[in-house]
């Protein structure tokens, strides 16, 4: 018995396969991102943040209702990012665009230690036909949440180091951006040390008094490290940045670069491109779907000139 694939069941296999990894987000429809959210180590009295994200890929827009239950019930409160003093319970969202929101986790300061665990909702109406207007059936997608409440002090810092660019114009500032994520279970205010060995450099930037210390579980990115170029020789220079907390290294990016009469960027800023569109998102997956398609194409006709 031949056992070997055919072209069409190759040509298939593929192009599912890689469909459903080009197009995750399609199963989401209008609700929320579901990934669990899961912290380990939580402290009485800890404010513990993170994000939720809405989906709307509907032509119309959605308004979405956010409601928190089960044992954290009562911990979480929801809010805008760019404004976490504003509290919200509901969002509206344009058609074909997602929509990020933060959540705060209050552990209540005399919980005892334990496993709690509860769902974000997200509560919205489905679009209906033109025949069927009378009635209004809500539909609720659940994230799961499960919060593990200790004793343990635990320090986790991720932190991401980046150079603006790898060539700056004699005089101008050198400019590094640092970026941290906390997967502790407490809040940090992490120093910077850059030390720039052929320039006879070394100092510590401390955490800028007037920002709030970055929060259990959350994602921040700092104002941006600077040297000044101003007196340096041309040529190409070493960095060296550390990330302290209470006095630690936590952790250690070399960056070179040159100074020079012109300045040319060193690397695209993609923090900037793409934005709140989903459209953005499938065109992209249309893109490299055409892309499979052709390659199963080109395989059948392999299979055919060869006989198979």
């Amino acid at each position: 018995m031949n056992t070997k694939p055919s072209g069409n069941t190759l040509a298939f296999f593929l192009v599912a396969l890689l469909t459903s990894a080009v197009f995750p987000l399609v199963s989401f429809a209008v609700g929320q991102m579901t990934e669990p959210i899961v912290i380990a180590d939580a402290l009485r009295g800890q404010k513990i943040s993170d994000k939720i994200t809405l989906i709307n890929s509907e032509n119309e827009k959605k308004n979405f209702q956010i409601k928190a239950e089960g044992a954290i019930k009562d911990w979480a409160t929801f809010y805008q990012l760019n404004d976490p003093t504003k509290l919200i319970s509901e969002v509206e969202v344009a058609p074909a665009f997602y929509h990020s929101i933060g959540v705060d986790f209050n552990v209540p300061s005399d919980v005892p230690n334990g496993i709690y665990k509860g769902t974000i909702d997200v509560i919205f109406s489905p679009e209906k036909s033109m025949s069927d207007r009378t009635a209004t059936v809500n539909t609720s997608v659940s994230r799961p949440v499960s919060i593990t409440v200790s004793d343990k002090e635990v320090v986790d810092v991720q932190a991401s180091i980046v150079a603006i660019s790898y060539t700056v114009k004699s005089g101008a500032p050198a400019q590094i951006r640092v970026t941290y994520d906390n997967n502790s279970n407490i809040a940090i205010k992490p120093s910077v040390q850059l030390k720039i060995a052929n320039a006879n450099f070394n100092a510590i930037f401390p955490y800028p008094d007037n920002m709030e210390a970055v929060k259990a579980g959350e994602h921040k990115e700092m104002p941006l490290i600077e040297w000044q170029t101003a007196g340096q020789s041309l040529g190409d220079y070493l960095a060296e940045v550390s990330i302290l907390v209470n006095g630690q290294t936590v952790k250690t990016e070399k960056i070179t670069f040159r100074i020079q009469n012109t300045g040319i960027a060193g690397m695209a800023d993609i923090s900037k491109i793409g934005g709140n569109d989903l459209t953005n998102t499938i065109m992209i997956g249309a893109l490299i779907f055409a892309v499979l398609i052709l390659v199963a194409v080109f395989i059948l006709k392999r299979k055919k000139m060869a006989g198979i």
